[in-house]
């Protein structure tokens, strides 16, 4: 190797791991988002309860019943928020395919998409409801249910509630997902459609049963 070459090598091998530390540095920020969820997913196993527009309520099952009530509704909101974040932190790494200028402006977006995480993630567990309030509406509602042994938390009046920005938040970032599993399972559905004529009988019902999970 020449004197010459070398400084092309640097700098070829520079921008090499440029490129590289970029997808680092989102898939590490995604690792955490996944981590983070998956402990709360693990150690709360939440029943959601609606009451109309009065309120909605959250049983509460799993090894997250061992702490109080308050600790576990911070879980369940990490696990929405986790979520969530992980719906857009998906969308910004399909993002990376295209240049970008550099490694800090990557992390600044990152901490960007970090922020509304934390966030929305204090206010819905700052609108939490006592069960003194949430017992006479489950008695309203669904008297029926048995609830007396299980650990429950709840928004009530959610129209109203200070926890309602992170509500809309959730169910948005969600909407993504929701929408590109009925586009692909309809796509898929015209699809096995016009290749029907060549599959079996049992072939036909597994995919038509397979199609009615996914889009209906």
């Amino acid at each position: 190797m020449s004197d010459d070459e070398l400084p092309l090598l640097i700098h070829g091998l520079h921008n090499f791991l440029s490129i590289w530390s970029i997808f680092f540095d989102a898939l590490f920020l995604l690792c955490v988002y996944e981590i983070l969820t998956s402990i709360a997913l693990f150690i709360i196993f939440p029943r959601v309860i609606p009451l109309g527009t009065d309120a909605i309520v959250v049983a509460i099952e799993g090894p997250c019943r061992l702490l109080p009530v308050r600790s576990c509704y911070a879980c369940y909101s990490v696990l929405l928020n986790g979520i969530g974040m992980f719906n857009i932190q998906t969308t910004s790494c399909f993002l990376f395919r295209y240049k970008i200028s550099s490694i800090r402006q990557t992390i600044s977006y990152n901490t960007m998409l970090v922020i509304p995480a934390v966030i929305f993630t204090a206010i819905l567990n700052f609108g939490i409801d006592p069960r003194e309030i949430l017992d006479p509406l489950l008695i309203k509602h669904v008297p029926q249910y048995d609830l007396v042994t299980k650990a429950l938390g709840g928004i009530t009046d959610p129209l109203h509630s200070p926890a309602l920005p992170s509500i809309v938040w959730i169910n948005v970032t969600a909407s993504q997902c929701f929408f590109l599993n009925v586009w692909a399972g309809l796509s898929i559905r015209r699809s096995l459609d016009r290749n029907s004529n060549s599959f079996s009988s049992r072939t036909q019902k597994v995919h038509r049963e397979f199609l009615s999970v996914c889009v209906y």
